[in-house]
């Protein structure tokens, strides 16, 4: 499922900050309804979709720096997401940001409010909305 999602456009990507522990930040998520499926390091030679809207976002909204990026696949409300955590070289296991793709409008918002409720910081969020026919 999620190769074929890889290379579907997204309809909205978030940013959140944050100062957690990975499992504590996996925990968060769960809270918020996110059930995620696997975690893993990401490639260095992807250049799906998701890839380069990472790619993108790395440039222009996160604080440079050397990091660890991990990727992982989760669902909220029957959408599929690909979650990448953001952790420094110097404390790998510590989750300085958290970047979120959905490929459903609307979805993000409502994500986005639970995560803020549990003490993330959001710091962008992007979001299409549906076509109107």
């Amino acid at each position: 499922m999620y190769n074929n999602i890889r290379y579907r456009r997204p309809t909205g990507i978030c940013i959140f900050k944050l100062n957690e522990d990975i499992h504590d930040a996996k925990v968060s998520l769960s809270f918020a309804g996110v059930e995620i499926w696997r975690i893993r390091r990401v490639r260095a030679y992807d250049n799906s979709y998701a890839a380069l809207a990472f790619r993108e976002i790395e440039l222009e909204v996160l604080e440079e720096g050397d990091y660890i990026m991990r990727e992982a696949y989760g669902v909220f409300e029957d959408t599929p997401l690909i979650i990448r955590f953001y952790c420094p070289r110097v404390e790998p296991n510590v989750v300085k940001h958290v970047a979120i793709l959905a490929y459903k409008s609307n979805v993000l918002k409502r994500l986005a409010t639970r995560l803020t409720e549990l003490g993330w910081k959001q710091v962008f969020l992007f979001e299409m909305e549906a076509k109107v026919r």
